[in-house]
């Protein structure tokens, strides 16, 4: 399920994301850490307010930009 529009995809659809100690890692495990699943459409969109509300946490547009890039070289 994607963290930030709630529908149902499959995991192979959806990118995983984690937050440790201030550092956000694209991973396709599960690690520690705070970690959401996001589909491609919302992370084209993603914006700092949308980002810290899926991750209850204070997140800035630099940092929902990095999320963004990371979809973009994979």
């Amino acid at each position: 399920m994607c963290g930030v529009c709630k529908n149902r995809l499959p995991q192979k659809k959806l990118y995983r994301f984690t937050k440790d100690e201030d550092k956000f890692t694209f991973t396709k495990t599960k690690r520690s850490g705070r970690g959401i699943y996001i589909c491609s459409e919302c992370l084209k969109n993603l914006d700092s307010k949308t980002a810290s509300r899926a991750f209850r946490c204070k997140i800035s547009d630099e940092e929902a930009n990095h999320l963004k890039e990371v979809l973009i070289d994979r």
